[in-house]
């Protein structure tokens, strides 16, 4: 009778415990006066609670009153975007077929956008906290949301006028294309149209007319309009409604070298405030130390250290097409060898004009450079991709998500690898002994020599939120002194916190618990008396390389998928006897030199007028332009990978 009662109260417990938990979660401490901020982050929970404890103060102390933050985490920053495009590209649609019903007439002018149609408070997200750059400007397009709708009501076929968005439009492309985006005039309405082919009531030949010999500005054909589709325009995101005189001057003033909103060649805030940083990025080498001593290598200081034989089957590295900041750092790595080159071959000024030009005019930078300069810049990107192939060449695996490498370094599974510096620096603080120096630190982290690329880590006020208010508020705490010390003072339980200065509120300044090992966004808090006590000693804004990108990040995915990363086996394996080859004195120098051609050639890009394009700087507009049409990139893809993979099998060929 006993072991019955003592087993139905185990029954017991064991229920009760996830109820428990439910109604002891913090939600139950939360003060009945305190507003709530919905922030949607890809922070971990460390940043996660520092930050909402040093608002909640700070909110206290300015107004009077608590302040909560309900952090939502549904992913890292790609499906966050995913998430929030769904979201708006929803609402989106409801506004439309309510603007439908009222106001017909205004789905068809050429002006359309439904920023300001979504209702005050009707989303379910405040803010984004976190991500870089590229992320937010995705939240800031018009085009994100993805919204299609058809703008025609009851009308059928009707003739119309056609002309092509832009002249650079290629007719080919647009007759591969599902849908034809071009610009409809019917009547008094014009705005730019998707018109399946199946809508050309003569048929859909009719455009040919805009290439030689006819040349055509417009053509005169007749659409079926029920068919046709247009983009309803509507950005996720809201200007935040900070003072732009405080913006200049009290937290962006310009900077040590004189510049205004720049670190390197990279903005710290929207100009627009679509986004305003509130930390600083870099993008680096995460590296074990132990193992880089076993192996009696020096510690790496730049990209082509991890190209060293002895790395063979030691980097972990993740894969660019699942993560945004490793694809971010590998363009930085393109980027640099460009600019270095330029550098070094002295016409930097030149491709810097260059650069302008395409900012102010939209003419592409290659084609205001010099043939010489472009053999430089064709040189230069040929070395860029003949370093990736290297690298990749050493690794044992690729990960899914960017916070797995440094984790897996850090337990001795790998040498070394590509990170998001916090990443690397937070991995590095995880593994530390109670008061331990992190210098002594057996994980490390390193900005390359030459490619230190720094990118702001942002927040976005999202269109429709619950509390813009509070949102912007929050906004405002992040630039504030006690909010920048959070990123890299010690925290309060940490011996090192003795030394933290004393904040206005006559509280020692920095986190309570957690390091973050995040670089603050504003240069001030590097002369601030709270940076002595900085954990990194590193100023962002002394090594950020300026670097603009040449727009060769789309190729990354692409051609790391096809030469690394799903032909895997058949690299590594090329790569060792080429390694082996290399290091023999007596292996016959004609066989090496064709392995050497074999293992690093690059396949060339068909057109559909037969032309092979050479995968070159002064060819990869072109070749990118061939990935527009998914189908094509999907059929293109496989071709490279092929080639690849046959190559990597003929050098182990050449080698026996």
């Amino acid at each position: 009778m006993l072991a019955r009662i003592l087993i139905a109260l185990a029954f017991l417990v064991v229920l009760g415990v996830p109820l428990g938990l439910k109604f002891a979660s913090p939600a139950a401490g939360i003060p009945q006066d305190a507003r709530t901020l919905v922030v949607v982050t890809p922070h971990v929970p460390q940043i996660r609670a520092e930050f909402a404890e040093a608002f909640d103060r700070w909110h206290r102390k300015h107004y009077g009153a608590p302040a909560h933050i309900d952090w939502r985490t549904p992913g890292g920053t790609t499906e966050i975007i995913k998430v929030l495009g769904a979201q708006y590209a929803a609402k989106g649609k409801e506004v439309i077929e309510e603007i439908r019903k009222k106001d017909p007439a205004r789905l068809l002018a050429k002006d359309l956008s439904l920023d300001a149609d979504i209702p005050l408070k009707s989303m379910p997200f405040d803010m984004m906290f976190g991500g870089g750059t590229f992320d937010h400007g995705r939240l800031k397009s018009a085009s994100t949301a993805g919204i299609t709708f058809a703008p025609f009501t009851g009308r059928g076929v009707e003739e119309v006028l056609l002309s092509k968005v832009s002249r650079s439009q290629s007719v080919t492309d647009l007759l591969q294309a599902r849908s034809l985006e071009l610009v409809l005039l019917a009547g008094d309405v014009t705005f730019t149209a998707r018109i399946p082919p199946e809508a050309f009531a003569d048929g859909v030949s009719i455009i040919r007319d805009f290439d030689p010999p006819a040349s055509k500005a417009t053509v005169t054909t007749r659409i079926d309009l029920s068919k046709v589709m247009r983009d309803a325009p509507l950005r996720i995101s809201m200007p935040a409604g900070l003072s732009d005189e405080d913006l200049r001057t009290k937290w962006f003033p310009p900077s040590s070298k004189g510049k205004q909103n720049l670190i390197g060649s990279q903005q710290l805030y929207d100009p627009q405030q679509y986004w305003i940083g509130t930390a600083l990025s870099a993008f680096g080498i995460v590296y074990n130390k132990d193992i880089f001593r076993d192996l009696d290598l020096p510690e790496p200081r730049g990209f082509v250290d991890l190209t060293h034989p002895k790395l063979q089957g030691l980097l972990i590295l993740a894969d660019p097409r699942q993560s945004g900041s490793v694809t971010t750092a590998i363009d930085a790595i393109l980027n640099a060898e460009l600019w270095n080159t330029a550098q070094r071959e002295r016409w930097f000024d030149e491709l810097t004009a260059a650069f302008d030009k395409e900012a102010k005019d939209r003419t592409p930078w290659e084609k205001s450079l010099s043939t010489e300069r472009m053999q430089s810049v064709d040189a230069a990107f040929s070395r860029a991709w003949k370093l990736l192939q290297e690298v990749s060449a050493n690794a044992r695996t690729y990960t899914a998500a960017a916070t797995k490498p440094p984790v897996d370094i850090s337990a001795g599974e790998g040498a070394a690898g590509l990170a998001i510096d916090f990443y690397g620096r937070g991995q590095a603080q995880f593994v530390l002994a109670p008061g331990q120096d992190p210098a002594t630190a057996r994980v490390g982290y390193v900005d390359p020599e030459g490619a230190a690329y720094i990118d702001a880590d942002p927040a976005s006020v999202l269109r429709s939120g619950p509390d813009p208010e509070l949102a912007k508020r929050f906004l405002e705490f992040c630039l504030t002194d006690e909010a920048q010390v959070l990123w890299q003072l010690p925290s309060l339980r940490n011996p090192l916190s003795n030394d933290n200065p004393i904040g206005e509120d006559g509280e020692k300044m920095g986190p309570r618990r957690y390091e973050l090992r995040r670089m603050p966004v504003r240069e001030s808090l590097y002369s601030h008396p709270a940076a002595k006590n900085f954990i990194d000693k590193v100023n962002p804004f002394e090594i950020a390389a300026e670097h603009r990108p040449a727009n060769w990040r789309s190729a990354i995915g692409v051609m790391m998928g096809a030469f690394s990363i799903d032909v895997t086996d058949d690299q590594r394996a090329a790569w060792r006897v080429l390694c082996n080859a290399r290091a023999d004195a007596n292996f016959d120098k004609a066989t090496l030199a064709k392995m050497e051609v074999a293992f690093f050639a690059f396949p060339s890009t068909p057109t559909k007028d037969g032309t092979q394009l050479a995968f070159t700087a002064s060819n990869y507009r072109a070749i990118r332009d061939t990935w527009r049409n998914p189908s094509t990139q999907a059929r293109l893809e496989i071709a490279y990978t092929n080639f690849f993979r046959e190559n990597y099998r003929e050098v182990v060929r050449m080698a026996q």
